[in-house]
């Protein structure tokens, strides 16, 4: 795989154990889509204190530039699973491609009065060569997310990622801070995540991606 579609793997993730991933950074979405035509699968999971580690596989494909569609299924522990999650997004980016809004849904489920959709809007900027930043908003019904995160790549094209999502119905944030690497067949990641800076509650995610053209 080119080196140009891993880099535009910038890859995933809302809180695993809820929402199908569109692309992004830890628990974040950004403005980024997958690659038209390119095809990413995924495997990832959560590892919480006192609770059993929730395991995923997923999907997503660029159905043309700009555009991108996912399924995300939580397969594990027994008892926790849920049903297929599907995602979309549109993004629409400037000429140079500094900067980039997208517009997205993900959680898409058949019963949407037990599994609420999760809406967002969100925007990209590349400050400098390496260095990018990104800002939205989620009105998730009876939680509404704000959210920002930063990413710089290093030299070796490992990418270092944080964000910060603030959930102001129920006075929660989270702060996660983690790296994504790309590899020959696609990448790999993981972040830990922190519910507010007095809790003791930290999570764990550890992702897999496998990138090609079908």
């Amino acid at each position: 795989m080119r080196l140009t579609h891993c880099l535009l793997l910038l890859a995933l993730t809302l809180p695993v154990v809820v929402l199908a991933s569109p692309s992004g950074l830890n628990n974040i979405p950004t403005a980024d889509t997958c690659p038209s035509g390119l095809l990413v699968l995924q495997a990832y999971s959560s590892s919480q204190s006192d609770a059993k580690t929730a395991l995923m596989a997923g999907a997503k494909y660029g159905l043309r530039d700009y555009f991108e569609v996912g399924v995300d299924h939580q397969f594990a522990p027994e008892g926790a699973t849920g049903p297929l999650q599907l995602q979309a997004k549109k993004a629409w980016w400037t000429r140079d491609l500094r900067t980039g809004f997208a517009a997205g849904l993900a959680g898409i489920t058949d019963d949407w009065n037990e599994h609420p959709v999760y809406p967002y809007a969100v925007v990209s900027h590349r400050v400098g060569d390496r260095d990018r930043v990104h800002g939205g908003l989620a009105p998730q019904q009876d939680a509404f997310q704000w959210f920002a995160g930063y990413d710089y790549t290093l030299p070796c094209n490992t990418m270092l990622r944080t964000d910060l999502v603030r959930d102001t119905d129920n006075n929660v944030t989270k702060y996660s801070l983690g790296a994504l690497v790309p590899t020959k067949f696609g990448a790999l990641e993981g972040w830990v995540t922190r519910r507010d800076a007095t809790s003791n509650d930290t999570i764990l995610t550890l992702k897999v991606d496998y990138a090609f053209q079908p």
